[in-house]
């Protein structure tokens, strides 16, 4: 709404002016409307001065005497149709009117001195609301850093013990992997043990089926009473040395004895003692490797011949 008289814009509910001070339900019924004559012009503009001074002259004896809750206006001019009234002026009075009891409000205070009412002050709410909104932020802020902290704390012992634990799992993880090492050095050597057993059970059954195969020969150590050997399997050790057996070659008018070996490459080899004999005369055998070895023995009178096994172990 605006004031009637001043044209300022009030509140709704104001019942006096707080500009001018005037009350407003007063001043409306006071006004009475007033026709103008259109002859003569310049009369009706002097007319119109006259009673803007005599209500200004009005205006300004009720802010004087502060009693303009009691005392009603003077009635002011209306013109009719062309002749309008000049339009309502601000009041330039530093001076404001409570819109309850239309008293004097204190300009520093902004509290009425007649009912106490008090007005905004923009001066002080201002910083002061400026100022409280700054510290609800700050202590919303320190409320949020300290909420964020606590839970920064929570999350990092959760990640502490949690890399407790994985650092004690590591740890039986690396003592069952030493464990387990331990225990695949101890079977790899086991199985390399095997491996040589089984590679030496081989080799003995290979020996086996050469055995077999030497003794299988009727004519093992034996050829005729005139040729023959004092042994027909022979075992030795690889660092056995002047292991001797006897060869009988018995002719009247002499001869000679040849020696062949199986394999070519053999684990032992024999040798005659004497290049001349009459009836009989010693050998010796000298063991190379482990292995079997089929000797041979020939003659070139008779041309009978006889075998014997030598068989070198470690």
């Amino acid at each position: 709404m605006k004031c009637p008289k001043c044209g300022q814009l009030l509140p709704e509910d104001s019942e006096y002016c707080q500009y001018c001070g005037i009350c407003i339900s007063e001043y409306e019924e006071s006004i009475e409307p007033i026709s103008v004559q259109h002859s003569d012009i310049e009369s009706e503009n002097s007319y119109i001065n006259a009673q803007t001074s005599v209500t200004t002259n009005d205006e300004n004896n009720i802010l004087l005497s502060g009693q303009s809750t009691k005392q009603s206006t003077k009635t002011e001019k209306r013109v009719d149709n062309n002749v309008s009234s000049p339009p309502p002026k601000a009041c330039g009075n530093k001076k404001l009117f409570c819109k309850k009891c239309g008293g004097e409000i204190d300009f520093e205070t902004r509290k009425c001195k007649s009912c106490g009412k008090q007005y905004f002050r923009a001066k002080i709410i201002f910083p002061v609301f400026f100022l409280s909104i700054v510290m609800i932020a700050l202590v919303g802020l320190n409320v949020y850093q300290y909420i964020r902290n606590l839970r920064i704390e929570a999350n990092i012992q959760i990640l502490e013990q949690t890399i407790t634990e994985k650092d004690y799992r590591t740890s039986n993880l690396e003592n069952e992997l030493i464990q387990k090492n331990t225990t695949i050095t101890s079977q790899r050597t086991t199985i390399t043990d095997l491996k040589n057993q089984i590679s030496d059970l081989e080799d003995k059954a290979g020996y086996y089926d050469e055995i077999c195969k030497a003794l299988s020969n009727s004519n093992l150590g034996y050829a005729t009473n005139n040729f023959h050997s004092s042994e027909s399997v022979i075992v030795v050790s690889k660092t056995q040395s002047n292991r001797k057996f006897t060869l009988t070659a018995n002719w009247s008018n002499g001869g000679t004895v040849s020696v062949s070996y199986s394999p070519r490459l053999p684990s032992a080899r024999v040798s005659f003692d004497n290049d001349n004999w009459t009836t009989s005369t010693t050998m010796t055998i000298t063991p190379r490797s482990e292995g079997i070895t089929t000797v041979t023995f020939s003659n070139n009178v008779d041309l009978k011949e006889f075998k014997m096994v030598i068989i070198v172990t470690d």
